[in-house]
């Protein structure tokens, strides 16, 4: 499977992360935060970078083509042939009744079926709960269907194989560790996607496409 990604609201390039560990590639980023952007820059200095999603309106995506003609973002947004066969969306899991159920309704009216997914990092021995929703989106409900399986179960030990090679140690808050600016730098850390995640979740993919 040949697994294109566009990161938009991207962070530091957690979602990226994850899932080009998979043998996904990344071909542009939208990020509105400066010290996000440095680090995105300093990490895939040759993808492209957008300030902001509303500055995607025309990019040519020669990495698409529909009908053997190459297509371009119009208004922000992805021509019909060109939607993605894939959504993945991530936030807070604490408030998951305020954005779920909204976005799936939305989803639904693109043609889009979706299936959420509650994680915490403690599930997989990490020191702090980050518990987190991601919604997963295709067109084909089938396949959403043998993702819930395969996350109910190959993916338990998927899971474990991939927390045992981390480096799970906890950091104490507050210690000097030699990095500059590190209270400033936190923010972007505390509002980064755990690349664990999407990588698991593309694991569960490349299972459902394969079948």
């Amino acid at each position: 499977m040949n697994m294109k990604i566009l990161d938009l609201f991207a962070g530091i390039g957690g979602f990226s992360l994850g899932l080009e560990s998979i043998g996904a590639k990344t071909i542009a980023f939208a990020e509105i935060d400066d010290d996000c952007q440095k680090v995105l820059q300093n990490k895939w200095p040759d993808v492209p970078r957008y300030k902001d999603v509303c500055d995607l309106r025309g990019i040519p995506l020669s990495e698409f083509e529909c009908g053997g003609e190459k297509r371009r973002l119009k208004g922000g947004e992805i021509e019909p042939c060109l939607q993605p066969d894939w959504i993945i969306t991530e936030n807070t899991g604490h408030r998951w009744r305020s954005w779920v159920p909204e976005l799936r309704r939305e989803l639904f009216k693109r043609g889009y079926s979706s299936l959420p997914i509650r994680v915490r990092a403690d599930w997989l021995g990490y020191s702090h709960r980050r518990a987190r929703v991601y919604l997963v989106a295709n067109a084909n409900g089938e396949l959403l269907r043998e993702l819930s399986r395969w996350w109910c179960g190959p993916c338990r030990e998927v899971a474990e194989k991939l927390a045992g090679s981390r480096d799970k140690t906890p950091r104490r808050l507050g210690a000097n560790d030699g990095l500059p600016d590190w209270s400033h730098r936190r923010k972007q850390l505390g509002n980064a996607v755990m690349p664990i995640f999407p990588e698991l979740i593309g694991i569960g993919i490349k299972a459902v496409e394969v079948k």
